[in-house]
């Protein structure tokens, strides 16, 4: 089985008049293909987290994908999201099929023209794979979980701490929950009262 790992992470603050663009990112990280593992393991990071997971099984293959992070900031540049966005597709492109996509993501990005840029992203992400493969997204305990993120996505795990100690733990329990997808556990338990 094969699990695209990738991440777009920004907290944006829509008050703040200075504009995120890819610039914040290479200030930050903006990592590509296997530099991701090579910077990321062994990190307080929830990328670090999936690798940790994933590695112990033979029967998985892991393709990194786009890894960025930039420092919460004002709105992005519409250009820049677009750019980032396309880019991460295109680098899963490069390696469908997949059956598994694993995405760290903050849950606040807000971009000119979206207050729903990681809704915006798994769309898109589910138009590649299709419905079978399954998306399981990181986010930050306060993030603004839309409708949208929700139907695009097989699972959602946020943070437990703050302050923030947990990007790793919760890496680990992400990598944990697409693995148990993959072997045929169900996504989607209703509990009725």
């Amino acid at each position: 089985m094969k699990i695209y790992i990738a991440s777009v992470i920004q907290e944006t603050n829509t008050w703040c008049p200075q504009l995120t663009d890819l610039i914040n990112f290479e200030r930050g990280y903006y990592l590509e293909g296997h530099e991701i593992r090579e910077k990321l393991y062994n990190t307080n990071t929830e990328i670090s987290g999936f690798f940790e997971y994933l590695e112990q099984y033979d029967d998985l293959t892991l393709v990194p994908g786009l890894a960025a992070w930039a420092v919460a900031s004002g709105k992005m540049k519409e250009e820049s999201f677009q750019l980032l966005v396309d880019r991460l597709i295109g680098e899963l492109e490069k390696h469908l099929p997949v059956d598994g996509v694993l995405l760290a993501l903050h849950g606040a990005l807000v971009s000119e023209c979206s207050d729903d840029c990681e809704g915006y992203l798994l769309e898109r992400l589910r138009e590649v794979v299709g419905p079978q493969t399954k998306i399981v997204s990181t986010l930050d305990y306060h993030a603004a979980v839309s409708k949208k993120m929700v139907k695009m996505s097989d699972l959602l795990v946020g943070f437990r701490t703050y302050p923030h100690v947990d990007f790793k733990e919760t890496g680990l329990k992400a990598a944990k929950h697409l693995k148990q997808l993959l072997e045929g556990y169900p996504n989607r338990l209703w509990c009725k009262n």
